[in-house]
């Protein structure tokens, strides 16, 4: 199968069967439009976007069923593809939901700050019933084969604290499972989908190789966030300087993925030092804007 592009470019179809990543873009926009906003606080400049990051946020309200899940597929992973629903993008899609409310709420504008609140609200709720068996998050939901949740603990547990989609009593059964677990370091390195990716199965994946069962930066800035969020600095400290022994021990490149046999994919690839400037900026150096421009530090 081949990719597409509309001829607008603005709608993508992908190579892989299932069509995984439906829901990254939307999040993606919105989440840097907030950031653009919380650094410049003009909100002349947001007043002017806020009609795209509106129409954004109303096609991903597309991807929610009555119910409140959130279709899409794999939300960052293609191999396994996660059909269709999969927990991550439940996280993300709530978390740009809630900012897009936040967005126009800094302008003025109530009716559509309600009417964006209530989505992520669904999302939310449908989350905390749908997504939580065992004392864990369920990894996906596939339409046929119903609740996946035999990996284990997964990204999916980072994403429902880092975006704050799971409820306190939950947290609190989730946290000692997830702070000083190392088995989501594959071959030590920060941080692979789940503690047992050798439970995958063929299904899974529309392709044979399930190049995404691995350790990514991606997954990594999930992790960092969630601690960050939990105020874990000493577990937020131990990862980055692994993936920093990494980068040091290979001339400061980082391949893409990363396994038990160790890098694969690209040699010299962005993501993982583009997370690594990102994470010391925003988690260590603790540098965040209020929407109402007050700088926390710390």
């Amino acid at each position: 199968m081949k990719s597409q592009v509309e001829i607008n470019g603005g709608l993508y179809q992908h190579w892989v069967a299932g069509n995984p990543l439906r829901a990254l873009p939307y999040p993606s926009y919105i989440q840097n439009a907030d950031m653009i906003f919380r650094f410049m606080q003009d909100k002349r400049w947001l007043s002017g976007q806020m009609p795209s990051i509106n129409l954004a946020a109303d096609y991903m309200a597309q991807l929610v069923n009555e119910q409140g899940l959130v279709s899409g597929a794999g939300y960052y992973v293609e191999r396994p593809t996660r059909i269709e629903y999969d927990g991550v993008a439940q996280c993300h899609v709530a978390d740009a939901f809630y900012r897009t409310a936040m967005l126009n709420e800094a302008i003025g504008n109530q009716e559509l700050k309600d009417k964006y609140q209530q989505i992520a609200k669904k999302i939310t709720d449908c989350f905390n019933m749908e997504f939580w068996q065992n004392g864990r998050c369920v990894e996906y939901i596939n339409p046929v084969r119903g609740k996946i949740s035999n990996h284990g603990l997964t990204d999916v547990d980072w994403s429902s604290i880092a975006t704050g989609v799971i409820t306190e009593e939950k947290i609190k059964q989730l946290w000692p499972q997830l702070q000083f677990n190392d088995r989501f370091y594959y071959g030590g390195m920060p941080t692979g989908i789940a503690v047992c990716p050798q439970k995958y199965e063929p299904w899974e994946s529309t392709y044979p190789d399930s190049m995404d069962i691995a350790s990514m930066g991606r997954v990594w800035f999930v992790e960092c966030w969630a601690r960050a969020r939990m105020k874990d600095s000493i577990g937020l400290l131990k990862s980055l300087r692994q993936v920093c022994q990494v980068g040091s021990d290979n001339h400061y490149y980082w391949r893409e993925r990363y396994n038990q046999q160790g890098g694969y994919g690209a040699e010299k690839y962005c993501e993982y030092p583009a997370n690594l400037i990102r994470i010391v900026q925003k988690f260590v150096l603790g540098h965040e804007y209020g929407l109402d421009g007050t700088l926390y530090i710390g």
